[in-house]
């Protein structure tokens, strides 16, 4: 299982696209179908420009990314794999959303419509502990101390007020969710309602602070 900074921000944006409701509602959500033999592992997507994998199922099963299954996704046009860490038997349902997705990572396309969302890394730190402490693994392990800035651009106060604040209780909820290794998440730092006169819209921000337990490998 790759482990670090990368992946974790992946986490943070993938959970946001499949819970912060886009206005819009640009883009395609479906569900491909694959029969698994107990031998093969990796399954490929129907479509491509896929944004976010947003649920797994085998048989009537739930399986959770990075415990489960790990998803690659493809660059452009490129093709987007799902590969279960264990070869899977029976029915396989896979639910995407492909095509265009309102939030972006570190840069804010100029050509994508409004409203839209940024999610931008800011600063990335490790702590080292000790076996057995607060990890349960019994490997050494360390911590990843993971702060990125939220961003709202919209045309519309009241929609951007609307989307941030959503997207505030989202982040405050991850801590309950099944989250590969995630060990604390918090929102912080909301910064003032803004006008950008240059550009012509309202933005809204605030700070992620994440914390995730890194496993090293044998």
């Amino acid at each position: 299982m790759t482990d670090g900074v990368y992946d974790r921000e992946w986490d943070i944006l993938i959970h946001m696209r499949n819970n912060l409701t886009d206005p819009e509602a640009r883009g395609t959500d479906t569900t491909d179908t694959f029969t698994g033999d107990g031998i093969e592992t990796n399954f490929v997507l129907t479509n491509t420009l896929v944004k976010n994998v947003s649920e797994v199922r085998v048989g009537a099963t739930t399986y959770y990314r990075g415990y489960d299954y790990l998803v690659t996704y493809g660059e452009g046009t490129g093709t987007t794999t799902v590969t279960f860490l264990v070869a899977p038997t029976g029915s396989i349902e896979v639910d995407y959303h492909y095509g265009t997705t309102f939030i972006a990572m570190e840069v804010a396309r100029q050509d994508s419509g409004m409203p839209r969302c940024i999610l931008m890394q800011i600063t990335a730190n490790e702590e080292f502990l000790g076996l057995g402490e607060d990890h349960g693994s019994g490997k050494k392990a360390s911590v990843l101390l993971l702060v990125h800035r939220f961003e709202v651009r919209g045309e519309y106060a009241g929609q951007v007020k609307s989307i941030v604040n959503q997207a505030w209780n989202i982040v405050s909820g991850m801590r309950h969710e099944r989250i590969y290794h995630l060990r604390m998440i918090q929102a912080a730092d909301l910064t003032n309602f803004d006008y950008d006169p240059e550009l012509k819209l309202y933005k809204q921000q605030f700070t992620i602070r994440s914390e995730w337990i890194h496993i090293f490998k044998d």
